[in-house]
């Protein structure tokens, strides 16, 4: 086992690389635990247990929780996000 976990930062406010096209590369490679962290909506979404192209589980987590992760090997590992920075958004009134 190379690879326990993938940890990535959104890098533009409508990122489907990251939650489409990874989500089922990550899974389909076997990457038991994708933790996306999203500075634009200032949540994080943690993919668990890889099947296929997609994932068993998948949870929410805003900026502020910590959250807490199970790797493949067996370890636990958190991340407080509270210290988290966030990207203010201007969204345009349709």
């Amino acid at each position: 086992m190379d690879v326990v976990a993938a940890i990535e930062v959104v890098s533009t406010a409508a990122d489907t690389n990251d939650y489409v096209t990874k989500v089922a590369k990550y899974s389909r490679f076997g990457i038991e635990t994708y933790l996306i962290i999203d500075p634009f909506t200032r949540v994080c979404t943690l993919h668990e247990g890889a099947v296929g192209a997609q994932y068993e589980k998948s949870s929410t987590y805003r900026y502020g929780d910590v959250v807490e992760m199970e790797l493949a090997d067996g370890r636990k590992f958190s991340i407080d996000t509270s210290g988290f920075p966030g990207e203010t958004v201007t969204r345009i009134a349709e």
